[in-house]
């Protein structure tokens, strides 16, 4: 089954992300429905005077959102690090989208969702729930380095995706990461090879 990936810049903070999740339930389910909190459960904190590590479970009739921070690697000196977990489950369209991510931040730094399905048009329909719920703005899903990914998973199977994808990347113009991945694949969907800038 395909390997998608979907990316926002951040910080985002725990509410926005409830918020977001509860967009692309809307948009997968064509429901809508409000979260019940199940509550925080807190966790041991290493970091004096902070009590920022929990597990938060939300759920709705359609979906089950589970958010996590925990204490990780660090010293008394320094400071402990965190490790981060957002896992959307959405058991009728058999979806898990999950990101994780650890560093000293008590909020994501970016979220980069992962998630297994054989339907490209989920991934357009999770990535519109996210722009309209995080912002056009925060959207780094169509960089070479992500874009990339997706078109060669789409590509054996979907061209006319694939090439949309492209041109939205490709449009973006030159980039550190991916370019070269992803001029290799417009000369298999388009028969010619850019020059490399």
């Amino acid at each position: 089954m395909p390997y998608w990936t979907l990316s926002f810049a951040g910080p985002l903070p725990w509410d926005e992300l409830v918020r977001a999740a509860g967009v692309v339930l809307d948009a997968l389910t064509a429901q809508q429905a409000e979260w019940v909190d199940e509550g925080r459960t807190p966790l041991d904190d290493p970091n004096i005077g902070s009590y920022a590590a929990f597990r938060w479970r939300l759920t709705r009739p359609d979906g089950v959102l589970s958010l996590e921070q925990e204490a990780g690697d660090g010293e008394p000196r320094d400071g402990y690090a965190y490790h981060r977990r957002f896992e959307l489950s959405v058991p009728a369209q058999g979806l898990t989208l999950i990101c994780n991510e650890a560093g000293y931040e008590s909020e994501f730094r970016r979220l980069d969702l992962l998630f297994h399905s054989p339907r490209p048009a989920d991934v357009d329909t999770i990535r519109a729930g996210l722009r309209s719920a995080l912002g056009e703005a925060r959207d780094r899903s169509a960089q070479a380095d992500v874009a990339s990914r997706n078109i060669s998973a789409v590509m054996p199977f979907d061209e006319a995706t694939a090439r949309r994808w492209l041109a939205e990347a490709k449009a973006l113009g030159p980039q550190a990461q991916g370019w070269t991945e992803l001029l290799d694949l417009a000369a298999q969907l388009e028969g010619s090879t850019p020059e490399l800038p």
